[in-house]
C-alpha cells in the first residue's frame, strides 16, 4: 500500500508524493547492516593458513587421547612424502599435499584421504580424523629429533 504525503516546497508549491515512506525501511536496513557487520567481526577469526614447512618434522601422538591411536609417530619430509609409524609394527609410506587446512594423503595403493588439520601452535598438530581413525588425533612435535627430514637417503617403495 502506497502512502501519500504532502510535501510543501516553497519554490514549487505543494504537491502530493506517491513515494513509499521509506524512512522506517532505511532504519531497519541500516540496523540489519550494523548487526551483520558486528556478527561477522565477532565470528571466530581464522588463523593463518598452515604452510608445508610448518608440518615438516617428527610428530609423536599425545597419550591423553580417548581411543588408542593407530599412528604413534608421523614423519613429514620436505619432498611431500611422509612415514606413518603404526602402533602395530607397520610402517606406512605416503605422499601428502597440504592445501590451507586440509591434508590430502595418498597411500601406496593410490587411495587418497582428505583430512582436516589444525595447528593451534607450532608444536601441536590436530587432525579431526586421520586415515582410518574417525576421532580427533593430537600430535606434539618431537623437538629432540635430530633427523634431517630430507628423504633423498630413503628408498621409497612408490
Amino acid at each position: 500500500m502506497k502512502l501519500k504525503r504532502l510535501i510543501i516546497n516553497p519554490r514549487t508549491g505543494p504537491f502530493v508524493s506517491t513515494r513509499k515512506c521509506c524512512s522506517i525501511n532505511k532504519v531497519v536496513t541500516a540496523l540489519g547492516c550494523i548487526m551483520l557487520f558486528l556478527l561477522s567481526s565477532c565470528a571466530r577469526e581464522r588463523s593463518k593458513p598452515i604452510a608445508v614447512n610448518d608440518i615438516i618434522g617428527h610428530w609423536k601422538v599425545e597419550s591423553g587421547n580417548a581411543k588408542t591411536p593407530l599412528y604413534c609417530d608421523l614423519y613429514f619430509y620436505r619432498d611431500s612424502t611422509a612415514v606413518f609409524d603404526c602402533v602395530y609394527d607397520t610402517i606406512m609410506f605416503v605422499r601428502y599435499k597440504l592445501v590451507e587446512d586440509t591434508l590430502f594423503i595418498t597411500d601406496m595403493n593410490n587411495y587418497t584421504t582428505k583430512n582436516h588439520v589444525q595447528m593451534p601452535d607450532s608444536d601441536e598438530l590436530v587432525f579431526d580424523k586421520l586415515k582410518d581413525i574417525d576421532c580427533e588425533q593430537k600430535f606434539k612435535r618431537n623437538k629432540l629429533s635430530t633427523m634431517n627430514f630430507d628423504s633423498s637417503s630413503l628408498k621409497w617403495p612408490m
